[in-house]
């Protein structure tokens, strides 16, 4: 009994440290069995040219995109040679940061023995687990969320003016990493304006509170907007926002639409949670919750606003914004588990049954997917240009012809996403890279190719997307193709005929 009750406490002590233990190995563990995806390569690309110091800071706002997320892939580009791995660690490590802020906030609401709930819902979550393994934005934006959250309620609970400055920190870097963070915003605003009409004799503070996240948010966000291509930013953002074109008879069928996709999302990632986020939902209902966990409620409002101003709902922007169901969830599986024991855990291990297909059987786990639960935005993985199969099998390819030669040049058509960037990440070097990658296209090349054409020097391949050659057919043989899962698409390798 000795031995188990030191076990029991090793585990009480450290158990954050246990958490992040598992974590870690979750989010590690065959990290690179799914190939680069689209927009994973394009991401990584940027950050490669800014590491390089072949783009400015502000370049992705050209595709209305704010720099953080590449800032970050270019640092860890520094270190770690395979851009893929680097791109991917820094959504790993964010990820860190988001567990670190859901255990602070916990510590906040529930007892001692019961601030494991949430850590351990973000642990064992197929969504978390999915984008917290990819390159995208998302496990940035969820960490910034997190600590969004965590900062509000420190501030409304002590009306300090230092938690209003970390607040206004914290959404300046979201705003650097995404500008749909700018949704937050109106939970923030619903809740000063709520502390505002309770708080009647502490409005002074409060409007100090107000005034501080303001200022520094836009004092700490002035060099993105005064860029020459800040508006992009929101400009671009048509292509998914609705937009006043829009309101008319049809905008129903888009919002009947968002809620159609957003049920089967968190039908498919929240699984059995869904039973107990019913719990809380029902405890609220009833009354039998104090206030204070009402705040989930509000900052689960982005949810409903997505619904209502996105033009079509995108899984993965939808991702950051769930964070408030956690501790919803957490919640119901507390109020359960002190009724009815800790059988109810049992009922865990859907969730984590799900979430170890997906770590070590990537490829079967997007099948199923695609059959079982259609419309979600994994598809984009297994099949089509988006999808990294024929790109990683056309990059090793390349890789494997350097023995043999000195330099060989690869030419790519201007185009963004897979395989153009992915080449650019991979091989885009300096001046003693082994592989040149270029672009051949008939949009930048002068043709015909004259004799001292590069392709007449060294070795010269071309990497298409499918059988678009940009052009440049006729200077073009093919060598090969990698076709995706689907069967349909494929990358191809090419090569270039000498004139």
């Amino acid at each position: 009994m000795s031995g188990f009750s030191d076990i029991k406490g090793f585990f009480k002590r450290n158990w954050f440290k246990i958490i992040i233990s598992i974590y870690l190995l979750s989010r590690i563990i065959n990290l690179m069995s799914l190939p680069i995806f689209n927009d994973e390569a394009i991401w990584i690309d940027w950050g490669n040219k800014l590491k390089l110091g072949l783009v400015p800071l502000f370049y992705s706002l050209y595709d209305g995109k704010p720099p953080l997320h590449f800032v970050f892939i270019s640092i860890f580009m520094i270190f770690i040679k395979n851009p893929l791995l680097a791109g991917r660690l820094v959504s790993v490590l964010a990820g860190v940061f988001s567990l670190i802020a859901i255990k602070n906030i916990s510590k906040l609401f529930f007892e001692e023995k019961y601030v494991i709930l949430s850590c351990l819902i973000y642990l064992i979550s197929p969504m978390f687990l999915f984008y917290d393994r990819q390159a995208l934005q998302e496990s940035i934006l969820t960490a910034e969320i997190c600590w969004i959250i965590y900062f509000s309620i420190k501030y409304f609970d002590s009306l300090k003016l230092k938690y209003a400055l970390y607040l206004s920190l914290t959404l300046a870097l979201s705003f650097y990493t995404k500008i749909s963070i700018l949704i937050i915003f109106i939970p923030i605003f619903i809740l000063f304006l709520y502390n505002i009409v309770k708080e009647k004799e502490k409005r002074n503070i409060i409007f100090s509170g107000i005034s501080v996240v303001i200022f520094v948010f836009i004092l700490l966000i002035s060099p993105l907007i005064l860029q020459e291509q800040s508006k992009l930013m929101f400009t671009r953002n048509d292509r998914y926002s609705i937009t006043l074109n829009d309101l008319n008879q049809g905008i129903f069928n888009i919002w009947f639409l968002n809620v159609s996709k957003i049920t089967r999302i968190i039908f498919w990632y929240f699984n059995i949670l869904i039973f107990f986020i019913s719990v809380t939902l029902i405890l609220f209902y009833k009354k039998h919750l104090e206030n204070k966990y009402f705040i989930f409620i509000i900052f689960s409002l982005p949810i409903i606003i997505l619904i209502v101003i996105s033009r079509g709902i995108l899984e993965r922007y939808l991702v950051p914004f769930t964070i408030p169901l956690i501790f919803i969830s957490a919640k119901g599986i507390e109020y359960i588990l002190v009724r009815y024991g800790k059988l109810v855990l049992l009922l865990l291990f859907i969730p984590i049954t799900i979430s170890l297909y997906q770590i070590f059987y990537i490829d079967n786990y997007l099948s199923s997917v695609n059959l079982y639960a259609k419309g979600l935005d994994l598809y984009g993985y297994s099949g089509g240009f988006t999808a990294g199969y024929g790109v990683r099998e056309a990059i090793l390819y390349i890789e494997s012809l350097e023995k043999d030669y000195k330099k060989i040049i690869v030419g790519v058509r201007v185009d963004a996403g897979n395989p153009e960037s992915a080449v650019m990440a991979y091989f885009l070097e300096d001046k003693n890279a082994r592989v040149v990658p270029v672009y051949f296209d008939s949009q930048v090349t002068k043709i015909p190719l004259d004799e001292n054409f590069i392709g007449n020097y060294y070795p010269f391949y071309f990497i298409s997307r499918e059988d678009n050659l940009a052009g440049m057919n006729k200077y073009l043989t093919e060598e090969k193709r990698f076709y995706q899962p689907d069967g349909k698409s494929f990358v191809g390798i090419y090569k270039y005929i000498k004139q």
